[in-house]
């Protein structure tokens, strides 16, 4: 469902909450205010409607409102934009009550996109190599510095598998 300003401005319980209820994806404007982090969940980052995991940095949180506000060309932005889609976190599935949505983060299961030493993924292999082929390289990875590594270990970076994040947790930008 596409939205125009006014209905993604109303509270999440008198709109986002029942769409999405009824089975709608939602597709909204925001404000220029309402750009960068607008929720996060156990070490999850909800920036301009997509969740990211905990390692985001932040000149990867900024894109949108450095944007608008005319600090980026065009060309920057959307560098920045695909730099900071290697952290967007992964919907695995709606979770079996409904009430939430299951993410893996982006250094969790297959076909990751990061290298964290906190899910032991610091050694990608260097080839895929099946009987009588010539073998591919694997696919690059990007590592998580240890400065980006939070301090403070939150689920979605000790979890073993997924990370629910309930639907009502950044409803209106979701």
């Amino acid at each position: 469902m596409t939205v125009d300003l006014g209905y993604s401005q109303l509270d999440p319980e008198n709109f986002a909450l029942p769409v999405r209820a009824l089975g709608y994806g939602l597709n909204i404007m925001y404000k220029k205010n309402d750009l960068g982090i607008q929720a996060d969940y156990e070490g999850a980052l909800l920036v301009d409607g997509r969740w990211y995991g905990a390692c985001l940095e932040q000149q990867s949180i900024d894109p949108s409102p450095n944007y608008e506000t005319g600090l980026l060309t065009e060309d920057q932005y959307r560098a920045q934009l695909a730099q900071r889609s290697k952290y967007q976190m992964r919907l695995l599935e709606v979770s079996s009550n409904g009430e939430g949505e299951n993410y893996e983060c982006p250094a969790q299961g297959t076909g990751c996109a990061m290298n964290c030493s906190l899910k032991n993924r610091a050694k990608p292999s260097r080839t895929t190599k099946k009987p009588g082929s010539r073998g591919r390289p694997a696919k690059k990875r990007q590592s998580v510095r240890d400065d980006q590594v939070p301090e403070i270990r939150q689920a979605v970076c000790t979890n073993k598998s997924k990370t629910t994040i309930p639907i009502a947790v950044g409803a209106r930008w979701a």
